[in-house]
C-alpha cells in the first residue's frame, strides 16, 4: 500500500491513531479491521483530498459511529438499502458516496449513495485505486473550473 501522500498529494491529515486506539475501536465494533485500513490509520487517523475536502478516511471514531449506523440503524431507516453487516464504513468520495470495505475480503470496496436504491457500486479491489481515481477525477474537476 502506498503512502497518503503518493494517493493524494497535500492530503490533510490527522495524526498518526496508535495501536491502542486501534485496538479500542476492534474491541467497540467487535472485529479486526482489515490491514488496508489499520495501514493507513497509522499513518493518519482520518484525512480529506484538499480540492474538495471530502473524507477519504474518516477518524477511527466517526468510522465506529457511522459503522455502527450502518450495521445498527441503517436496515430501520432504508429498508430497500443494501445489508452492510460484514462491511466497515470507513470513508466518502468527492460525490458524497460512502465507502465500504469489506472485513473478511478487504479487496472488495463499495460505493453507496441513497439515490443508488439498493445497490451499491463495486470499486476497484484495490484501496489505493479507489482513492486515486476519485481524486483525479476531483483535479479535473477543478482544473476544469479554472479554465
Amino acid at each position: 500500500m502506498a503512502s497518503i501522500e503518493e494517493l493524494v498529494p497535500r492530503a490533510i491529515c490527522g495524526a498518526p491513531a496508535t495501536p491502542e486506539e486501534l485496538q479500542g475501536v476492534e474491541e467497540k465494533l467487535g472485529v479486526t479491521l482489515p490491514l488496508p485500513l489499520r495501514t493507513l490509520f497509522l499513518q493518519a487517523n482520518g484525512f480529506r483530498e484538499p480540492l474538495g475536502n471530502a473524507a477519504y478516511l474518516l477518524s477511527l471514531e466517526e468510522m465506529a459511529s457511522l459503522t455502527e449506523y450502518f450495521w445498527r440503524d441503517w436496515p430501520l431507516d432504508s429498508p430497500q438499502g443494501p445489508d452492510f453487516t460484514g462491511y466497515i464504513v470507513f470513508g466518502s468520495s468527492g460525490a458524497d458516496e460512502h465507502w465500504a470495505m469489506q472485513i473478511a475480503a478487504p479487496h472488495q470496496v463499495i460505493g453507496y449513495h441513497h439515490h443508488m436504491e439498493g445497490t451499491p457500486e463495486e470499486l476497484r479491489n484495490d484501496l489505493d485505486a479507489v482513492f486515486m481515481r476519485d481524486f483525479a477525477i476531483m483535479r479535473d474537476f477543478a482544473n476544469s473550473q479554472s479554465e
